[in-house]
This record gives structure tokens, sequence and C-alpha cells, in this order.
């Protein structure tokens, strides 16, 4: 219902992941898409997430992802108004970002962090050492954010630095390569 009312939005891209980016298409058809934000290797992950997807036997078409404004490493910009700090954490997939809205108190996690859970490692690309970086770097941020994952429902961030078996796992340094 909200695109319907937006004439004009910027899309954050967390990364490249086919799952992720393959409806860009139809909300460009919906409104009028002024940036799309991602990091410099969302393209090239994109691709590889393509023919990884295929080779499993998904039937995807996917052109090349037009990126408006590329960002590399932790960078903080405005959209209309509001000051986004997008901060680099590879783990999940070399091209990771989250966003952090301090004006809403909101992180847009992707597959970093989910509830009860944290994104997997083992696709190509993902790599468990820079995750559990990546997972001690957004835990530093303040413990009452509401964490908006790319997958299921919305959480708190205290809530899973309380319960979040596998982010406990990840802070303490203990998860393992596969």
């Amino acid at each position: 219902m909200l695109i319907k009312e937006c004439r004009e939005v910027t899309i954050l891209i967390t990364h490249g992941h086919f799952d992720h980016v393959l409806g860009i298409n139809c909300l460009e058809k919906t409104a009028h898409v002024r940036d799309i934000v991602a990091h410099e290797l969302a393209e090239r992950v994109y691709m590889e997430s393509l023919r990884f997807a295929r080779s499993w036997g998904f039937s995807l078409e996917g052109g090349r992802l037009r990126i408006t404004k590329t960002l590399m490493g932790d960078s903080l910009f405005e959209a209309y108004g509001v000051e986004i700090h997008a901060l680099y954490t590879p783990g999940h997939s070399p091209d990771h970002l989250v966003y952090y809205i301090p004006r809403i108190n909101g992180l847009f996690s992707g597959d970093l962090l989910f509830k009860g859970s944290i994104g997997r490692w083992d696709l190509p690309g993902g790599d468990v050492d820079l995750l559990m970086d990546s997972l001690r770097k957004i835990s530093m941020l303040p413990e009452t954010i509401k964490v908006l994952p790319g997958h299921g429902e919305e959480t708190m961030l205290r809530e899973e630095l309380r319960v979040n078996w596998l982010l406990k796992m990840a802070l303490e340094g203990r998860l393992t390569a596969l």
C-alpha cells in the first residue's frame, strides 16, 4: 500500500543476492526510483547469485543491476532529508551493507541478523570470520533499535543480544567454518 502512495523512492540494497533485488523491476513500474544504493560489489554478487541459483535448478531471468549510488565501506548519506548510516558488514556476502536510520531508530539488517538467528556463511562469498566481525559491529549500536531483517519478523537488538544463541556464539568468536 505504501508503494502506491509514493511517487519517488530510493532503494537501499543490503546485498546483491537475487532474492533481495529481483523485485526492483516491479517497484520501478510503480514509482519513480530516484536512487538505487548498494555496495560497489553488488553487481558482481548479483550475477554470481543468478548463476548459482540456476545451477540449483531455479529458472531466473535477470538483467544487469542498475545502481545509481555506489558505496564502499561505511558511509553516511541523506535521502529525502533523512540521515542514513550504511555500515559495511560482509560475511554473508562480500557486498553486504546494513542501514541504520537514527530517525526511526531502525536497522535494516538484510541477511546479517534475524529474529533468533544470523545470516548463513556457507554460500559463495561467505566468510565466517567476517560475519562474526560484522555482528560485533552492529552489536555496538544502541540496544533499543528495531531490527528489520531481509526475511522474517522484526525484532529488537536488545532481545537478540539476550536470547539469540547464534549471535552470542558469534560475539564470543565461537562460530566455525562449515
